[in-house]
């Protein structure tokens, strides 16, 4: 009986202390990788301003390739746009709302109708190769931000 006594106190302590950090930990989350890409800095930003050729290396398709997408109006550089749907990744948005070479890629995600964030890819020439930076910022849910 003493230890399902110290069981349910330590199960307490658990669910206490989750609830705390829920409310003490940030909402805003930011998400950063770097790859570097053999090529000259003008031929990655190519391929990343160009929308058409980010279904061949997109994170998005990459984690459900039967993943449907629809280009928008625009296909390249500010106002490029496309849609997805996806049974295993959920519905969304990708826009492209600020593109220049020197100063990178600013771009806006949308997962369903509620959740999204903001993205920047930034490109840095290293010799014959190309660092590519690649920072995603969203709010996370109060309870999610824990996980």
């Amino acid at each position: 009986m003493k230890i399902l006594r110290y069981i349910s106190y330590v199960l307490l302590a658990l669910i206490v202390l989750f609830i705390v950090l829920a409310f003490v930990l940030p909402t805003e989350q930011r998400i950063t990788t770097t790859k570097t890409i053999e090529g000259p800095q003008l031929m990655v930003f190519n391929a990343i301003n160009d929308l058409r050729a980010q279904e061949d290396w997109s994170p998005f398709k990459e984690a459900d390739p039967t993943m449907a997408w629809t280009m928008g109006d625009k296909l390249v550089g500010t106002g490029a746009s496309y849609t997805w749907i996806s049974d295993n990744q959920g519905d969304g948005s990708y826009r492209i709302v600020e593109s220049n070479l020197e100063s990178g890629i600013k771009t806006e995600v949308k997962f369903g109708e509620k959740r999204g964030g903001k993205g920047t890819i930034s490109l840095n020439p290293k010799g014959e190769s190309t660092e590519v930076n690649w920072t995603f910022e969203f709010k996370a849910g109060r309870f999610t931000n824990v996980l």
